[in-house]
């Protein structure tokens, strides 16, 4: 499964930033202070979460659009007659 790039390099970004908050976290002295970036750390790795889904939906997506082909005739099996169907293919 192959995902989209910007999305993927905002997840590492926002991971990476969660991680340098925690690391500055546990330097504070303020439990208040130490708290909001703990928080804040949390959120980033929420959004993190949220465009790695994003973008493992939009792997799943196909990739070029249905195709309308030509006609092709397949006997039937009651009357031995032909008749035409489309074919969808994708690219």
């Amino acid at each position: 499964m192959v995902q989209h790039p910007i999305d993927s390099q905002s997840a590492r970004e926002k991971r990476d930033l969660a991680c340098r908050a925690r690391r500055l976290a546990q330097r504070l002295t303020v439990d208040a202070d130490r708290m909001k970036l703990i928080q804040f750390a949390a959120e980033l790795d929420k959004a993190a979460d949220s465009l790695e889904r994003r973008s493992a939906a939009i792997s799943l997506l196909p990739t070029a659009a249905p195709r309308i082909g030509s006609h092709s005739t397949h006997p039937t099996p009651d009357r031995g007659v032909t008749r035409g169907e489309v074919v969808v293919e994708y690219e």
